[in-house]
């Protein structure tokens, strides 16, 4: 006669390990599961929140500028402050846009007087973006400004928070720099 296999119940005194190893690894999926959900629920909340917090920080940013200038071209004459002549590669890099988009602001800027375009003397094939000399100062005190300006809204969070968005939004430009760089 076979002998009957015991099947150990919640609570059941003769529970053996493996049974018990076996609930909790059901319950461990449950709780993958709830905590899948739960992660998807963030994110999506996330987007949601970005998606909103995106054109109000471009239109808050605009503010700060003055009324001729918009925020990406500000960003060009600000990264020919600071680093000196450019490509028109090196600016559509930089600025995260296509090429059409750069050469539209160049462009503008260039008819403006405010940058120059020269061929590159190592390769003629390059052409190099450079800031008129006047204008340097003035684009750093209207950057600097704007800077002061747009910080004053991290100064309503506290050291923490700022620390904590910081490291965030830290992690999240590697992330999308590595994925640019990889395409």
């Amino acid at each position: 006669m076979a002998k009957k296999k015991h099947r150990s119940k919640p609570g059941d005194k003769r529970s053996t390990k493996r049974d018990l190893d076996t609930r909790d690894a059901g319950e461990n999926r449950t709780d993958m599961g709830a905590e899948r959900r739960a992660v998807a629920t963030q994110t999506s909340a996330l987007v949601d929140l970005l998606e909103r917090f995106e054109p109000l920080w471009r239109a808050y940013q605009a503010g700060s500028l003055p009324k001729t200038t918009s925020v990406s071209r500000m960003r060009v004459l600000s990264l020919l402050a600071d680093q000196g002549p450019m490509t028109m590669t090196e600016l559509k890099l930089a600025m995260g846009v296509s090429a059409q988009n750069i050469t539209g602001l160049v462009d503008r800027l260039e008819a403006s007087n405010e940058v120059e375009r020269q061929p590159d003397p190592a390769d003629r094939r390059k052409i190099i973006v450079k800031l008129f000399k006047p204008l340097k100062d003035t684009v750093r005190a209207y950057r600097d400004d704007h800077r002061r300006q747009v910080g004053q809204v991290f100064d309503t969070l506290s050291f923490k928070e700022q620390k904590q968005l910081s490291r965030a939004l830290s992690k999240l430009v590697n992330i999308l720099e590595d994925r640019a760089n990889a395409q």
